[in-house]
């Protein structure tokens, strides 16, 4: 600037930094610093909450002065979770209030919601604000023991003069309220949207600032739903709980498993079935294959629910072990199931039901194949103990092709197989081990 606006001169600005005094180090100061063995080891303080699989996913109960982070895709029902999430608190603390902060939603969208999903709630309270600092001032006044807000995007802090939902935004409305969870022992729990490649939007500080993260997903458009612990300070990580989405919101899954294994009479070639142990829950999974020659150019891999990497590394251990020549073969994968499958276990399943389809043989239907196939051909050593076995017989299976030791059910036979190689003679020999009688 080249003139004073206060008193015309000209060229009388320069350029100074202000420097921050720093307060000196009293003695009083020192008191708050303590011996880490002197402090008394006390547990957390928690919300206590009647639906067990969502008490499950928060190690028992939400933490008194914690601050959580809830993101899933639009319209996966996130806000549903939540007023069912403030109903079961009610249920164990009737004398408690519960404020639902909705800055997205008006009133009555929330309150059509809540009447859709009979929510009796007579201590939830409903503010429709985006202010932060308008936020705190209702809080203060109620001292409600849960504060839902819904969502973290779209609330914004007066003393910031950056735009909705910018970093700067988002991190300084975290910020007010983890010291307000902190200060007045409330736990909140903040909604959170993600980009289109499925990750949490905003700055990923925000993840760093809250103490538990949390994630509601779902499977193509499958009625079931995952919610995953992502982030937990005060309990267990990599937990899943499921729900069942319904007209009247969403229900822990019941019945596990009930379109797979159960609706197929007769068993086809391409087809083959198997499991994986996700927590204390047994999810049945089928692999459909269907290889046909290529005659004009080197053959496609398509893959529906798999990585297209790790499908080519399993065509090539076939191609070793098993002296095929597949690259003038198309190889189409799809996974039949309602969850999301992330375990290599599913490796050994997926090998041999590409090479059913590519000898049109068929596996007997009562048979899963269970196994991590190593790039040496080497199948990884499962445990069964004899909770998992009782879970796998009452799905109907009977026998189950792994490397393990011998079964601790007698109605479960297992047929241990150490290495890729050792199946080429059951399918040279069509065993009556693995296959039906119709294709011997």
């Amino acid at each position: 600037m080249g003139k004073c606006p206060g008193c015309d001169l000209w060229n009388s600005f320069f350029e100074g930094h202000l420097k921050k005094e720093v307060p000196n180090l009293k003695k009083e100061n020192l008191k708050s610093i303590k011996l880490l063995d002197c402090l008394d080891h006390k547990e957390f303080q928690k919300i206590e909450i009647s639906n067990k699989e969502i008490a499950k996913i928060f190690g028992g109960g939400i933490v008194d002065s914690s601050t959580s982070l809830l993101c899933g895709e639009p319209g996966i029902g996130k806000s549903t979770f939540l007023l069912m999430l403030c109903q079961s608190i009610f249920e164990k603390n009737k004398n408690k209030k519960i404020l639902y902060v909705s800055s997205e939603e008006n009133e009555f969208e929330v309150a059509q919601r809540a009447r859709r999903l009979n929510i009796n709630n007579k201590n939830l309270l409903l503010l429709n604000e985006a202010s932060i600092q308008s936020i705190r001032n209702v809080i203060l006044s109620l001292e409600p023991i849960l504060i839902v807000i819904d969502s973290i995007q779209t609330t914004y802090s007066e003393e910031v003069s950056a735009p909705l939902g910018s970093i700067i935004q988002i991190k300084d409305v975290v910020q007010n309220i983890q010291h307000l969870a902190k200060e007045k022992k409330m736990a909140f729990i903040l909604v959170g949207h993600i980009t289109k490649d499925g990750q949490n939007a905003g700055p990923k500080t925000l993840e760093h600032l809250v103490d538990s993260v949390f994630r509601l997903e779902r499977k193509n458009k499958s009625p079931i739903r995952e919610f995953k612990s992502l982030k937990n300070r005060y309990g267990k990580t990599d937990i899943t709980s499921f729900f069942e989405m319904k007209e009247n919101g969403l229900f822990p899954v019941e019945r596990f498993n009930k379109r797979i294994f159960f609706n197929r009479l007769e068993s086809k070639f391409g087809s083959c079935f198997g499991f994986q142990l996700l927590n204390e829950h047994l999810l049945l999974f089928e692999i459909e294959a269907l290889v046909v020659e290529n005659k004009n150019s080197f053959g496609k891999r398509i893959c529906y629910g798999i990585e297209n990497t790790r499908v080519q590394i399993l065509v090539a251990i076939i191609e070793k072990y098993f002296d095929l020549k597949l690259s003038y073969f198309d190889i189409f994968l799809n996974i039949k199931s309602d969850f999301t499958l992330n375990s290599r276990e599913s490796d050994l399943c997926i090998i041999m039901a590409i090479l059913s389809s590519y000898h049109k043989l068929c596996f007997n239907l009562n048979t899963c194949f269970v196994g991590e196939v190593g790039l040496l051909g080497d199948i990884s050593e499962i445990e069964l103990d004899p909770e998992i076995s009782n879970k796998i017989i009452r799905e109907g299976i009977t026998q189950l092709i792994t490397n393990t030791q011998e079964s601790p059910n007698k109605l479960l036979s297992i047929l241990k197989i150490n290495n890729i190689e050792q199946l080429r003679v059951y399918f040279q020999k069509k065993a009556p081990l693995l296959f039906c009688s119709d294709n011997r």
